[in-house]
């Protein structure tokens, strides 16, 4: 199926947006926090496991909008360094 002109432009400005310094330190945060590299799912508890997978979901779109997905050099090293980041570029503990 083509590609719109809209899809383009969408897929650009994620680009625009997140592929700044700014942009990739909330990506990485965002990864960190929502169960990227480590299980969604919450024993017992269906609900907090449906949650936390729509919390997932919602980077894995925006990986998707960047065509990073599907990259897991580039996923495992933005995990790696994502905690520390902040800590290291704004001065949080």
């Amino acid at each position: 199926m083509p590609v719109s002109n809209a899809q383009k432009k969408r897929k650009e400005d994620y680009r625009t947006v997140f592929n700044s310094p700014a942009g990739m330190r909330v990506l990485r945060d965002m990864m960190s926090t929502f169960h990227m590299g480590r299980s969604s799912h919450a024993p017992g508890d269906p609900y907090e496991t449906s949650f936390r997978e729509g919390e997932r979901h919602a980077v894995l779109h925006i990986l998707d909008m960047l065509g990073q997905r599907s990259d897991p050099e580039w996923l495992t090293e933005s995990l790696d360094i994502s905690t520390v980041e902040y800590a290291a570029t704004v001065g949080y503990d």
